[in-house]
């Protein structure tokens, strides 16, 4: 009977469509046809871009080595006019010819120049055009809502995949860095492929989560550069932590069983009625150091206003669209301090848990069969919630110094609904 999930750390909001249970009908044998499809498209998918990649990737190195042993070859040779150049008191019609061979090698070079840059805007633009596909692409199989945070990062993401596309093609107008650039794209599109190849194995053998190859290695030079940038332009910070193991505590009550159909026995057809205390943990969010200089966001009243609530039902309903700021009944915990600084203003965000509240909840269910540790599919524990995002982004300064700054709002809105069977 009772506390058979108090201090539970599955979270609702990370554990929808962990896994799988046998599909019931039609319609689910169809839903799980259709994730299986997405899976499969998404890896034909990477396999065509990360092969488009490599194979432009390479002929562009191929070009840019062809390039650069002809510029290394002209140059050697208009070291040499200009060598003759200097013999104008032996003979001036050397010195001409010296002059006239200098300006032609000159004039052969600017082509071959004009020639990478031409190469060079084909390769960003194709990049752009590419960063852009896979964000449509991102959006449109992983359902990402607009208005989470994996939405905000998948556009810092891509925001920073641009900006060091852009950053390459600005440097790669020097021979000497456009190749040392095209040898890293070569090296991260073939580890894109070598990856693709290794993530296919490991759906066809039923191994799930990231291993540390996919970790550490899949991402690649630029991947790694591409985080980087994404930390330092973006940090996007749930006002309360939802992150928590234990953002939520369950106690159920007894069970108890109503007999309403004693013909079919002890179970099948009658009513199960189930009952809990639910408690509520809310602790501030923990933003990154954009967030920490706007700290005031993250005090404890603006925490305060978000919106949760929990049921017991017998469908996935959402019920997210019925909560408003304020509307929870949030209490200070028994323990709870405030840490403030040597002038003995609070300093935010707090520690620990700063509020709590109870809900009680109930479900009556039909039993559809009777047996042994047969769980209860029909009935779902779902967890609604509506809390502020603190966005931060980094922008150009309006003084000199320092050139850039952090910005940040909390306009935005996430609101969702979770459920656990």
């Amino acid at each position: 009977a009772g506390a058979i999930l108090t201090n539970d750390t599955s979270e609702l909001v990370f554990q929808q469509l962990s896994g799988f249970a046998a599909p019931e009908g039609f319609a689910a044998i169809m839903d799980q046809g259709a994730l299986i499809a997405t899976e499969q498209s998404s890896l034909s998918f990477e396999f065509a871009v990360s092969g488009v990649e490599f194979a432009h990737s390479a002929r562009h190195l191929y070009e840019l080595g062809q390039r650069f042993s002809a510029l290394a070859a002209l140059e050697t040779q208009k070291q040499n006019y200009a060598f003759f150049a200097e013999f104008k008191e032996f003979d001036y019609r050397q010195v001409v010819a010296g002059q006239q061979l200098t300006q032609e090698v000159s004039v052969k070079q600017s082509l071959i120049k004009q020639e990478g840059l031409k190469a060079a805007k084909i390769g960003l633009a194709v990049r752009i055009a590419i960063i852009a596909l896979e964000f449509a692409w991102t959006l449109a199989t992983q359902h990402i809502p607009l208005d989470s945070v994996e939405f905000n990062h998948l556009v810092a993401e891509t925001v920073a995949k641009v900006l060091w596309a852009v950053i390459q093609f600005a440097l790669s107008v020097n021979p000497y860095t456009a190749i040392f650039f095209a040898v890293i794209h070569v090296i991260d599109t073939f580890v894109a492929v070598v990856c693709t190849v290794h993530r296919s194995t490991k759906n066809g053998s039923g191994q799930g989560g990231e291993d540390t190859f996919e970790k550490y290695i899949c991402p690649g030079i630029s991947g790694w550069i591409v985080k980087g940038i994404t930390l330092a332009i973006n940090d996007v910070t749930l006002l309360m932590d939802l992150e928590k193991d234990n953002q939520f505590d369950v106690v159920f009550d007894p069970p108890t069983i109503t007999a309403t159909d004693k013909a079919s026995g002890i179970a099948v057809g009658n009513t199960l009625a189930l009952s809990a205390t639910i408690t509520a943990n809310a602790y501030a969010g923990h933003p990154n150091w954009m967030g920490y200089i706007w700290n005031w966001q993250l005090r404890d009243e603006n925490v305060k206003e978000t919106a949760v609530d929990f049921r017991l039902q017998t469908s996935q309903t959402d019920f997210d669209d019925g909560l408003h700021f304020g509307d929870t009944a949030w209490q200070r915990p028994e323990h709870y301090r405030i840490v403030t600084d040597a002038a003995g203003t609070p300093t935010n965000p707090q520690p620990g848990k700063r509020f709590e509240a109870d809900f009680q909840r109930s479900v009556d269910y039909t039993l559809p069969e009777a047996g042994v540790n047969m769980g209860l599919s029909g009935v779902y524990f779902s967890q609604a919630v509506r809390v502020k995002k603190q966005d931060c982004w980094l922008a150009p300064s309006p003084v000199l110094i320092p050139p850039f700054l952090p910005y940040c709002g909390t306009d935005e809105v996430f609101d969702d609904t979770f459920h656990q069977s």
